[in-house]
């Protein structure tokens, strides 16, 4: 079975040096160099390129050229979500603008007082959402892969606003899931993406852009066992220095008393998700940023 190894595209180093770009040269000349690093990434990433390939070529019927050209947009988009993320995170947010869309929606979760969950994705830039949310007060705990939260750690915890994330690791021995328990029993937030599936993880398969695929069980069934409600946050990159943030309409399974069992929950919940999900991919494929054969 195919599944996301736990390790995201962009190293350590690889960050490093465009955060001294930001710093000394500016956004204009980090995002210059970034067109030879999409260029690099295109010829000797072999396995993103064929992932990114397939949902041009199979999915979304582009031509061979076509699909070979939107491989290189999405990683030349991909860089600059990150670079987007280093600017903000180090103190210069104020030089983007963001519109926000369904934000009441978090807010009436917020309002409910029994916590609840925002359902994230690898689709455009996520992090920049959550970043975002600082603006209205949100401030939701990252629930992240272990090795994840140390990259993520270790590359910000110099930066200005490095307390803008507090992230939750995932660990093997499921000791998150108390840290989890405890902060939506204070009424709190927790950010889970919903897009990827680990090696030895239960998944969730249903229809995904006209093929079936997996997506994780995990995510879902933290709202079906602690009950709370749910909301999907997207951030899409709209311009050079833009970005649209929108919350869906809040879920409630008290709101479905037909769905019985924990898997008829899950499962619902999982469709719900990937038909919001498939909308954006459709509308934006290049800031789609599953490298691995998420189809199978």
């Amino acid at each position: 079975m195919s599944s996301w190894k736990g390790k995201s595209r962009g190293g350590f180093l690889g960050h490093l040096f465009f955060v001294f770009i930001l710093k000394y040269l500016g956004l204009t000349v980090a995002y210059f160099f970034l067109r030879f690093v999409a260029l690099y990434f295109l010829f000797f990433t072999p396995k993103a390129f064929k992932a990114i390939f397939y949902l041009n070529n199979k999915l979304l019927g582009f031509g061979v050229v076509r699909s070979i050209f939107n491989v290189y947009l999405n990683f030349y988009k991909f860089g600059q979500i990150l670079v987007d993320k280093a600017t903000m995170f180090s103190g210069f947010h104020e030089n983007f603008e963001h519109t926000s869309i369904g934000m009441e929606n978090i807010k009436e979760i917020v309002d409910g007082n029994r916590g609840g969950v925002l359902i994230t994705s690898h689709f455009g830039g996520w992090q920049s959402a959550v970043f975002f949310l600082k603006d209205t007060g949100i401030k939701p705990r990252l629930l992240m892969v272990e090795e994840e939260h140390d990259k993520i750690k270790q590359l910000f915890k110099k930066m200005p606003h490095a307390d803008s994330m507090d992230t939750i690791p995932m660990s093997n021995n499921l000791s998150h899931i108390f840290e989890v328990a405890k902060t939506l029993r204070n009424g709190n937030l927790i950010s889970i993406q919903g897009d990827r599936t680990l090696e030895g993880s239960k998944n969730i398969r249903v229809r995904f852009l006209g093929q079936e695929a997996d997506f994780p069980a995990g995510p879902f069934a933290v709202i079906a066992r602690f009950d709370v409600p749910v909301t999907f946050i997207f951030a899409v990159k709209t311009g050079k220095t833009q970005y649209k943030c929108t919350a869906s309409p809040v879920i409630r399974l008290s709101d479905h008393p037909e769905l019985k069992k924990k898997e008829e929950k899950e499962k619902f919940l999982v469709k719900q998700y990937a038909r919001i999900l498939e909308e954006y991919v459709l509308e934006y494929p290049e800031q789609w940023f599953n490298y691995y054969d998420f189809w199978q």
